[in-house]
């Protein structure tokens, strides 16, 4: 089995007519959380957002070897009073890579780190099993926030962070 998808990139929110989970899009963009939906190999197609786990699919049974969804959605869809609930149930990250954030707030990331004072910004080894001494830069969002606002700067444009990935069964990968 292999697992087909690339990495996460930052993107404003523009959605397309009839695509796919746009509340749930919109809501992880709103909040600069990752969106990544995955389409298991039995036909289950499950949507994250941070650490909010929603199923759609055909069939009630769920895998024994995996944590169940948050929400079951079986041959239907999220209702209003469901996308409601997840809006509140989702926050803002602590902390968010910085070309995320500087789209989210309306800048260019030079122009962000010029604003910006450095317990602001937080540093994160991503790889630690094959890069220990690698460091990236990532912003510490409500101490930006807080300084940002008190620099006039209050728009939010939500902004995309999707990963879409696929299991396919063609066989071993070796």
């Amino acid at each position: 089995m292999s697992i087909t998808g690339g990495t996460y990139r930052a993107e404003v929110f523009a959605p397309k007519e009839n695509e796919r989970h746009i509340e749930l899009r919109r809501i992880a963009a709103t909040k600069l959380q990752n969106f990544t939906c995955h389409v298991a190999g039995h036909g289950s197609e499950y949507a994250f957002i941070g650490d909010v786990k929603i199923r759609f699919a055909d069939h009630e049974t769920t895998s024994k070897f995996h944590e169940g969804p948050d929400y079951n959605i079986v041959k239907g869809h999220l209702t209003t009073e469901q996308i409601t609930e997840i809006e509140r149930g989702i926050e803002y990250p602590r902390i968010a890579r910085k070309l995320a954030f500087a789209k989210h707030v309306g800048l260019t990331v030079p122009k962000l780190k010029k604003l910006l004072t450095t317990d602001c910004y937080e540093d994160v080894c991503l790889d630690p099993m094959n890069y220990p001494n690698t460091m990236t830069q990532f912003v510490v969002v409500k101490k930006a926030f807080a300084v940002l606002k008190a620099a006039g700067i209050t728009s939010r444009i939500p902004v995309a962070q999707e990963r879409w990935t696929a299991e396919d069964y063609a066989g071993p990968g070796w």
